[in-house]
């Protein structure tokens, strides 16, 4: 019998990522020095007070941002077997979601973006769900809806990836206008509630609504970032890049083999890997924090390599040369 690095099960899977969690969080690793908005930040309220509880407790909210990654590790391996994309049951997804979101950047106040990504994670699951719904589906999508404006809400640069709420309405509903609605309303219905707060407190609404969309053409240091990454970093890029491919060429030649709900789920995570790579480095707020929410679809696409057939040496070496290269990185910078 041939080594299988690829294959876990659920136990050695979870002890896997917790151990990748203490050695990617503990380290402290950075490549960011901007962390978040340093302008005008003072006078916006809800990002201010976020982040003032962050240092207030930087220790305490890096914990907690490490514990959340580790939860939607898990609710990532959830979506994937739930929603059959792949031949044979993996836990893989849950592993590559550390390894993934974990790699460049850990710090306290990545604690937004590892929230943001359990919200997005809460509507995907709802999204999905839809394709099972014959009737109506409005109530649903008003709940995804909601958890996307609540992600837009606490982090305004993920307010681009409302755009992938009315994707799924598009691959999984028919085309009813009240889902469509629905899904606006629960959107925006989390930010109403916000500019309505800042109302009561005797803020200008006016002023915080610019103040809020100038958070969505501001970026951090991401420009800079990549004239310091190194032959590991690259290295890492590379492999995610090459298994992404070889992953959706695979998908490509056993299509016919998956269920029609297999399909659109691995339609719909592919478009959101694209739109959610494209937010995160050409949009007007791109920045690297938005690394854990990319990781969702990485690590449910790229498993359809590994979980093809039979495991052979190269897909041993990719995967082990994958987990290295990442817990290299730490210890490099």
């Amino acid at each position: 019998m041939s080594f299988d690095l690829t294959r876990s099960n659920l136990f050695a899977t979870t002890f896997y990522s917790l151990v990748l969690i203490v050695v990617f969080w503990g380290s402290g690793a950075a490549i960011l020095v901007s962390p978040m908005r340093t302008v005008a930040i003072e006078e916006y309220w809800l990002s201010q007070t976020l982040n003032d509880m962050i240092d207030a407790w930087p220790v305490l909210c890096q914990i907690v941002a490490a514990l959340m990654a580790f939860v939607c590790s898990l609710m990532v391996a959830r979506l994937a077997i739930r929603n059959v994309l792949y031949l044979e049951r993996t836990y893989m997804p849950s592993l590559l979601f550390v390894i993934i979101s974990s790699t460049f950047y850990v710090a306290a106040r990545s604690i937004l973006p590892i929230i943001v990504a359990f919200l997005v994670l809460r509507a995907m699951s709802l999204i999905f769900q839809s394709y099972q719904i014959k009737n109506i589906a409005s109530g649903i999508y008003l709940s995804a809806g909601f958890y996307f404006g609540v992600a837009a809400a606490i982090y305004p640069p993920s307010a681009y990836l409302v755009l992938m709420l009315f994707v799924g309405l598009g691959i999984f509903r028919l085309s009813d206008i009240r889902e469509w609605i629905a899904a606006g309303v629960g959107f925006l219905l989390p930010l109403g509630l916000f500019f309505y707060i800042m109302w009561l407190m005797g803020h200008d609404v006016v002023h915080q609504a610019m103040l809020y969309w100038q958070q969505l053409n501001w970026h951090d240091t991401i420009d800079t970032v990549w004239r310091g990454l190194t032959v590991i970093d690259y290295t890492l890029i590379g492999v995610i890049c090459a298994l992404v491919f070889m992953s959706y060429v695979v998908f490509l030649r056993s299509r016919k083999r998956y269920k029609l709900r297999g399909v659109l789920s691995y339609n719909y995570l592919f478009c959101f890997l694209l739109w959610s790579v494209a937010v995160m480095l050409v949009s007007p707020s791109r920045s690297l924090y938005l690394l854990p929410v990319v990781a969702i679809p990485l690590s449910v696409l790229i498993p359809t390599y590994f979980a093809s057939g039979r495991s052979t040496f190269l897909s041993n070496f990719l995967y082990a040369l994958l987990i290295l290269s990442s817990i290299a990185i730490h210890f490099v910078r």
